[in-house]
């Protein structure tokens, strides 16, 4: 089972894992060697069943999120995630965080094309943030992200879209972190805010690096998962939120972290 949530309500799940890799669903966690069995350490606070707003704006032709599918690993370079279903039509949005900042050599899966669109060191470069699109799946299949050799932690959570149809699928995109875009000179800090221009029509996917600290988010957002990976002082963080324009040209996205960290933020238009 993937993890879904109510829309405009706060509905999220958390995977902690503290060594090893390991892939999620809501009623279980399954960490190791494909082995199915719990490590200690590894939790999940659980998950909203279904959403039926969502699969209600799907029907209607709006751009709705489904569901997402998250991962970690801590110590390997390389994160499988459990087997994402094919639907035809959708699209899929992958979001990794490492630790440090580290290149992604790779993602394959599913038969679908997989293109990288947007890269976000965190201001000391404690973390990497990257986001992919994925475009043209033929099959059910596990989602593989090769990540720079010498990543300690990688946190991982691909996000299924219906009605994203515009061409390209993403329009707007930015980001940011604590030194202002640069991967040195940062000062942790306990919040962010920004701001994104986009078609009234779209939606708006935000994917958080946040290492080892909780987000307090504003905005109307929907918080789909989060996901911690790592050995303490090798965290790497993942938070992924959404919302629908609902008409507006322009949303702000900001957060509350419980302590200062060293983050980074990146936001993505998906286009009807």
């Amino acid at each position: 089972m993937a993890l879904r949530g109510a829309e405009g309500a706060r509905a999220l799940a958390t995977l902690i894992i503290l060594g090893g890799a390991c892939t999620f669903r809501p009623a279980s966690i399954s960490v190791g060697d494909g082995a199915g069995a719990p490590a200690d350490g590894a939790t999940s606070d659980g998950a909203e069943p279904g959403d039926a707003a969502a699969l209600d704006a799907a029907d209607a032709g709006a751009i709705a999120f489904l569901d997402v599918w998250p991962g970690a690993a801590s110590g390997p370079s390389a994160m499988t995630t459990d087997a994402v279903p094919h639907q035809a039509g959708l699209v899929y949005v992958l979001d990794v965080v490492t630790k440090p900042a580290a290149s992604i050599e790779q993602v394959v899966g599913m038969g679908a094309i997989w293109a990288p669109i947007q890269e976000q060191c965190s201001g000391r470069s404690q973390q990497g943030l990257h986001v992919w699109i994925g475009v043209g799946a033929g099959q059910t299949d596990r989602v593989q992200v090769d990540a720079a050799p010498g990543t300690a932690s990688v946190a991982v959570a691909v996000s299924r879209f219906a009605n994203v149809t515009g061409v390209p699928a993403t329009g707007t995109l930015s980001a940011s972190n604590t030194s202002g875009g640069a991967c040195t000179g940062g000062v942790d800090s306990d919040a962010y805010s920004m701001t994104i221009s986009l078609d009234g029509t779209s939606h708006l996917h935000q994917a958080v690096a946040l290492r080892g600290t909780d987000l307090d988010a504003a905005g109307d957002f929907t918080e789909r998962v989060e996901v911690i990976a790592g050995q303490p002082g090798d965290l790497a963080g993942l938070t992924v939120l959404d919302r629908p324009a609902a008409g507006a040209t322009a949303l702000s996205a900001a957060g509350t972290f419980s302590s200062a960290t060293d983050w980074a933020v990146a936001l993505i238009e998906l286009q009807r």
